[in-house]
């Protein structure tokens, strides 16, 4: 579960110095209660540009708070690092908008840009992650619902007091934080196996959890395929995570088949087989390949864990 914070819940909605500096100290609380947790909470750099009674956020801190705290507090913002990593996903050709509630005065804004927009694109791809706003602003409701490009759409928890998010916090499983534990939480789902030598590949490749988080989003899903109690249900489920132009799972072309053919070949019960059908995980570019392509009523076997193997 990665939270992400919603910068634009910074809007020059402050009437005073105090409010202001509250809210600063409340957003602090936010960070130091996510990171006891074991959980990451990622921010845009843009919050320095936020609007903050007539300033920006950066020159609002210089301005209200004593010198020795303005220290304190930039080199908490630049050196902490929680800042959205490198590999963010939301690509800036795409367009986010969020719905406000029906008794909202505006009815939707474009959030393209935002960590708002990063954390709907991560829902969207099938991972786990969730907004935290200030309680003092437009985005005081739960959940956030958003549309990316007019087509697919996330439905974000969204935690705006302390309370809330303790709460979110308490019944979450704890952050995955080495390639055993990755593996172990995948051998627990059902209808999904890995084959013996998947994990001593994947360990080779340094540690990522980001990485490790979209290939456990990846695996719930075919397990989840894998599990239908129905053929309609599976249907359903393949068209969800398996068709389109951004598909999680798909084959891959006849001409990789062709110049990637030794790689993409592994031993299946003693005998090589070709294994191009995979789930894809944009983070880093890693892959899951399978012995072939989800069906209902079958288990899921995974052959390959790790970076794509089809880089040209």
């Amino acid at each position: 579960m990665e939270f992400f914070f919603n910068e634009l819940s910074i809007h020059n909605q402050f009437q005073s110095m105090e409010e202001f500096k509250t809210s600063v100290h409340l957003f602090r609380r936010y960070k130091q209660t996510v990171t006891e947790a074991g959980f990451r909470l990622y921010i845009h750099r843009n919050i320095f540009e936020r609007p903050v009674l007539g300033n920006t956020f950066r020159k609002g801190i210089q301005k209200y708070f004593k010198r020795q705290q303005v220290r304190s507090l930039m080199n908490w913002f630049s050196k902490d690092g929680f800042f959205l990593p490198d590999d963010a996903c939301a690509d800036t050709e795409d367009s986010f908008v969020c719905y406000y509630p029906e008794d909202a005065e505006e009815k939707s804004k474009d959030i393209t840009g935002s960590a708002l927009a990063e954390c709907a694109f991560r829902k969207i791809a099938g991972e786990d992650a969730g907004s935290i706003s200030l309680e003092q602003s437009k985005f005081s409701w739960s959940p956030i619902r958003v549309l990316l490009s007019q087509l697919d759409e996330a439905i974000i928890d969204n935690d705006y007091t302390i309370n809330s998010l303790k709460q979110r916090l308490e019944v979450l499983l704890p952050p995955i934080s080495s390639w055993s534990v990755l593996m172990n939480r995948i051998e627990s789902l059902p209808k999904l196996t890995l084959e013996d030598y998947v994990k001593t590949k994947l360990i080779t490749n340094p540690f990522s959890q980001n990485v490790a988080e979209g290939i456990y989003a990846r695996a719930k899903e075919l397990s989840e395929m894998a599990t239908a109690t129905s053929l309609e249900q599976f249907n359903e489920l393949f068209a969800k995570y398996a068709t389109g132009t951004k598909a999680r799972f798909s084959d891959s072309s006849p001409s990789e088949k062709r110049d990637f053919k030794e790689v993409l070949t592994f031993l299946i019960d003693d005998k090589k087989n070709l294994c191009p059908y995979h789930g894809k995980v944009k983070i880093q570019q890693y892959r899951i390949h399978l012995v072939d392509r989800p069906a209902y009523e079958k288990f899921a076997r995974v052959v390959y864990i790790g970076p794509k193997l089809t880089k040209r």
